[in-house]
């Protein structure tokens, strides 16, 4: 399992370029330009169910109906449920330390903020959770950074988005990607943007791909808040080719006799004001 876990991480696409990848150490680091992920729509696999246990029929709910799995990814980027704090339900963040256009490797981080509701005009920090480092490269001149791998996708429309460039890609990590009560953990994971030209910092198109090894899914079990037929169902149930799956699809990938799925997600950010915590510095002089 382990061997297999890292092979993945080397999975790239033959058209996708690659960074020399060079990992950064120290202590310190700039203060981040931070962008904060403001939609996130599952490309590859599609979820399909059956509305109601022993129902007929197998619906795609991947962006149908009121249990869609997209509208509960992206409710709680746009809204305030608690309004008492003040802040999003949910907000990720892409801390660039810092973001440059030109060649290098550079430290990239994943984290989750607070940040203040309405979405227009937010303002972000740091949220309580441990960040997720990696790094990223930048490319320029029609590179392509990330997309699908060859004889991993369904299909389905839209398609998976080919990220181009100006864009940057990560290097290979496991990560959680989700919100709503879906969350998925997947490994192998890169994230790659196309970034708006100057002076924006903006992604208009971007992509996060990782693996889900099948063993994983069939473990998750979605909570019972959500509405039927999401909630106590587990993952595997929902993705063509699992373990109870109505569909007659089969979107099973098998990688180095690991059978899983390449999960495929299309997002939009937004550069956000942020405020750092301090520096370990700053606090031993407090």
């Amino acid at each position: 399992m382990i061997t297999s876990a890292l092979l993945l991480l080397a999975s790239v696409a033959p058209s996708e370029v690659q960074p020399n990848w060079i990992w950064l150490n120290g202590l310190e680091y700039p203060a981040p330009t931070a962008l904060r992920i403001n939609d996130i729509r599952l490309r590859d696999p599609h979820m399909f169910a059956q509305l109601f246990p022993g129902s007929f029929g197998c619906i795609d709910i991947t962006d149908t109906g009121a249990a869609s799995i997209n509208g509960q990814l992206n409710a709680p980027l746009n809204q305030d449920t608690n309004p008492a704090d003040g802040f999003i339900d949910a907000s990720t963040l892409l801390l660039f330390r810092p973001l440059e256009r030109t060649n290098g490797v550079r430290l990239l981080e994943q984290a989750s903020g607070q940040c203040t509701f309405p979405v227009a005009g937010t303002q972000c920090q740091a949220g309580t959770d441990p960040v997720a480092p990696t790094n990223y490269g930048l490319f320029s001149a029609g590179d392509i950074c990330l997309g699908p791998l060859p004889g991993t996708t369904g299909g389905y429309n839209p398609a998976v988005p080919s990220i181009q460039s100006t864009c940057f890609t990560t290097a290979a990590s496991g990560s959680g990607v989700g919100g709503g009560g879906i969350q998925l953990s997947l490994i192998g994971s890169r994230i790659a943007g196309t970034l708006a030209a100057l002076p924006s910092n903006n992604v208009s198109s971007g992509l996060i791909r990782g693996f889900m090894p099948e063993s994983v899914a069939n473990l998750v079990v979605l909570p019972s808040t959500l509405p039927p037929p999401l909630g106590g169902a587990t993952l595997s149930s929902l993705l063509p080719g699992g373990t109870g799956n109505c569909s007659t699809r089969n979107d099973v990938d098998v990688v180095n006799g690991m059978r899983g799925w390449w999960f495929y997600l299309a997002y939009t950010a937004n550069e956000v004001p942020y405020t750092q915590p301090p520096t370990q510095a700053q606090r031993r002089d407090q």
